[in-house]
């Protein structure tokens, strides 16, 4: 689908999961200014009331407004937990992948879900030349072997635990 199309669906339903997250953004293809994206990405950090939560009771209610609907993964599952949740934009077809994350995680998480895949790869490579593991489900890098973790309240900041000048996302491939 063409990007502008891709963005406009994609930034309505921002707006709609918006008042059930402390956190939304548009990440992967979308993000990188891609011409043509294959899906959508969400990357949420969703609120909980009474334990319960938001993001999810939102989502079905777009279930039920025939908005959204499940989508099978390449073995054909159902993938629908508390972190990864693959649906489909019905009207279109188009892939809704929405991703949940926490507040520490957030940064670490909005760069491996903007991608693209050879790019995260690039930069845990470069990690681990300096000694860093790559926490992708984390909140940063690990340091060797130990408990120490470097976190970072922007993606600047992790790029530069590499050495890597930042990378603005349609810079990243």
């Amino acid at each position: 689908m063409e990007l502008e199309k891709a963005k406009a669906i994609a930034e309505g339903l921002e707006s709609l999961l918006k008042p059930a997250c402390d956190r939304i953004i548009i990440a992967g293809s979308i993000r990188r200014r891609k011409p043509f994206p294959n899906d959508i990405e969400l990357l949420c950090i969703p609120n909980f009331l009474d334990g319960v939560d938001q993001l999810d009771r939102e989502i079905g209610a777009l279930f039920i407004q025939g908005i959204l609907g499940y989508r099978l993964n390449k073995l054909g599952s159902r993938v629908y937990g508390a972190k990864n949740k693959l649906l489909v934009h019905k009207a279109t077809g188009l892939p809704v992948d929405i991703f949940s994350t926490d507040r520490e995680c957030w940064v670490m998480s909005l760069i491996v879900r903007t991608g693209p895949k050879d790019f995260n790869i690039k930069l845990a490579k470069a990690a681990h030349r300096k000694g860093l593991h790559m926490l992708a489900y984390g909140p940063g890098f690990r340091v060797g072997d130990g408990p120490t973790v470097l976190t970072a309240d922007f993606e600047r900041g992790m790029f530069e635990y590499v050495g890597w000048p930042y990378l603005e996302p349609w810079e990243r491939s």
